[in-house]
């Protein structure tokens, strides 16, 4: 798994320096360079919100064991936050550092077994840390286009509760993905600008850890074969983000 994670993360960082260093401003000085040019809107940060669908897999799959189940609900989407940093390197490449929570969703099943009626309820949620740079065209426009692609650092937790079986509460895990994006931003004047952005995550997180009330450590697994359990947030997300743009107060940045 982690070779596999690795060789993806290797692949977009290559991606993302040939992509960075062919990215060339009107003065001709690439990302590279020490040449000093004047950048408009070089610092930022940014606000968001939006939401994402959810592929999930395991989770939706695995809700109940064996028995036909009723009354059943996937896990499918959810709701987003997050704030992310904002630095333009060039005229056309501006680097974006954020974090995003994507949100909760359950799944839920109820099945009968003889007289006896089970629940299995199960929450999900995520987040995620990125690096992506965006190649940025019509750079000086009032509408500004943005294309972008990066790895991340993704993290899951899914709770289960089942009332004829195993329960367990907050295991998580991490791993490797990435993201690619596509967005419209509208400055509204000198400081302020609004950005529309959707795109696509990969977010597979492919081992769950569980620790117990003594501290020890399991994988966990469920279903048939004891099939090790994953949450994947891959899909497609949109994203609405208030930007303010700034000047530092203070010489920092040229030390």
């Amino acid at each position: 798994m982690w070779r596999k994670n690795g060789t993806l993360l290797s692949l977009l960082l290559i991606g993302l320096f040939v992509f960075t260093g062919t990215a060339v401003s009107a003065n001709n000085t690439s990302v590279f360079t020490f040449e000093k040019h004047p950048i408009d809107f070089k610092y930022g940060i940014q606000v968001h919100g939006g939401a994402g669908l959810y592929a999930m897999g395991d989770v939706n799959d695995y809700r109940a064991q064996g028995a036909p189940a009723e009354n059943e609900e996937d896990a499918e989407m959810g709701i987003a936050w997050g704030l992310s940093l904002l630095y333009r390197a060039s005229e056309h490449v501006r680097w974006e550092i954020g974090f995003t929570s994507m949100g909760e969703d359950r799944t839920y099943t109820t099945w009968q077994a003889g007289a006896v009626t089970s629940e299995v309820e199960q929450t999900v949620s995520g987040s995620e840390f990125y690096v992506v740079p965006n190649w940025l065209f019509n750079p000086d426009g009032f509408l500004l286009v943005s294309l972008g692609l990066g790895p991340s650092i993704v993290s899951g937790t899914l709770d289960r509760s089942v009332t004829q079986g195993t329960s367990f509460y907050n295991a998580t895990g991490r791993s490797i993905g990435g993201r690619a994006q596509l967005g419209l931003q509208l400055r509204v004047n000198e400081s302020w600008a609004l950005n529309l952005q959707g795109g696509y995550r990969l977010a597979k997180v492919g081992r769950l850890i569980n620790e117990d009330r003594d501290g020890n450590e399991t994988t966990v697994y469920w279903g048939f074969n004891d099939r090790q359990m994953s949450t994947d947030f891959s899909g497609p997300f949109v994203e609405l983000g208030l930007r303010l743009y700034f000047k530092p107060a203070t010489k920092w940045h040229k030390i």
